[in-house]
């Protein structure tokens, strides 16, 4: 039965609820923090105050940030640690600049087009409420990349600018994410050949089942690859968690390599075999021959 109650989340704005039929969980619709699900209990940890997993509004920008690019987020006790650790945070008054720019982009896709922001948009940039939303419009219109009217906010052609130069940007991070298939046939593969050519560049491997961690392993993978500067694919074996890891990377616009042991090339997927795989034979070859791979494609990145 629908009910209307104030949502978990952002506790600023009244969200429709839907129970998800015999379970303790419900379908909540919130205009500040859209479509998601959570359990009873963690809602009701929310309504009571509990601000474990941090300020109502960053969670609530982290809301926004994910459904608003049709992720379906499912909220509960051992996964809600990881939301904030799932989405880039802003750090600073230009990053909200910058989320603001991105929002009108995304929205706008075409020059001269305007976006409405209304009270309920607050999160796109993070903002604590519909003021300092107000107070990062004016900055956003100080910097000269947005204008606003009565029928909404358009980006400047320097914003459409900077809005490009925002989709090719490459978090600064040291961290590389490997999806690789976690199989003793390839455990050389990572010890001898992954992970020393990512050392001799400066990057820090990150390999989800050597991290230790609490609640569902899809959560912290797609959080340790959006706080990734490069994710290396390794396909031998074929496993489909590799193959959406990759997909993933790329939708994020992070620098992506593919390799793949030269027997196993022949089975690789028609939509990605057309990229260009870094093949080995042994892990020795595959650390030179990655380690050259990432020098030509990473800017300043050498041993």
């Amino acid at each position: 039965m629908n009910q209307s109650k104030p949502c978990p989340i952002c506790r600023t704005h009244f969200a429709s609820f839907d129970r998800l039929g015999q379970r303790d969980e419900y379908e909540v619709h919130c205009l500040v923090c859209g479509t998601y699900e959570i359990s009873a209990t963690l809602a009701a940890m929310h309504w009571n105050g509990n601000d474990t997993f941090g300020p109502p509004h960053l969670l609530a920008g982290a809301m926004r940030y994910r459904t608003s690019r049709g992720e379906r987020v499912s909220l509960d006790t051992m996964n809600m640690e990881g939301l904030l650790e799932s989405v880039p945070v802003p750090m600073t008054l230009f990053d909200q600049i910058d989320l603001v720019v991105r929002a009108v982009g995304q929205s706008t896709r075409v020059y001269g087009h305007r976006m409405r922001l209304s009270r309920t948009d607050y999160p796109v940039a993070f903002a604590a409420d519909h003021d300092e939303l107000v107070n990062l419009l004016q900055a956003t219109k100080d910097r000269g990349w947005i204008t606003e009217d009565s029928e909404g906010v358009k980006l400047t052609l320097d914003g459409w600018a900077h809005f490009e130069d925002l989709k090719t940007s490459r978090p600064e991070s040291d961290q590389a994410f490997v999806a690789m298939w976690f199989s003793p046939e390839v455990q050389s593969a990572w010890e001898d050949g992954i992970r020393p050519a990512l050392k001799s560049v400066g990057y820090n491997p990150m390999r989800i089942d050597l991290k230790q961690h609490n609640g569902k392993v899809d959560d912290h993978i797609v959080a340790e690859i959006r706080r990734s500067a490069l994710v290396v694919a390794d396909f031998t074996g074929h496993r489909e968690g590799v193959y959406f890891e990759a997909g993933l990377a790329m939708g994020l616009g992070i620098h992506l390599i593919w390799t793949c042991r030269e027997d196993h090339i022949v089975k690789a997927h028609f939509d990605t075999r057309q990229y260009n795989h870094v093949l080995w034979s042994t892990p020795e070859e595959l650390r030179d021959r990655l380690t050259a791979r990432i020098e030509a494609t990473i800017p300043g990145r050498t041993r």
